[in-house]
């Protein structure tokens, strides 16, 4: 439950409401990064966008 969590979702709605209850249930350190288009907004990378976060969940995913 120590664990850096990103959450994002299409528009950020559902991110906000899942990081909540997470927060409910004792996680400390979740963080919305909020919807796909903020992220386009704030610069993020777009082209390769799915490929580099599945990467990174199958880097983490069996980690503790």
């Amino acid at each position: 439950k120590n664990k850096n969590i990103y959450l994002v979702c299409a528009a950020g709605g559902m991110a906000a409401l899942t990081g909540a209850t997470l927060l409910e249930m004792g996680y400390s350190k979740v963080f919305n990064v909020g919807g796909f288009g903020s992220w386009k907004e704030a610069g993020g990378p777009v082209e390769d966008w799915f490929v580099l976060i599945v990467g990174f969940l199958q880097k983490h995913r069996y980690k503790d």
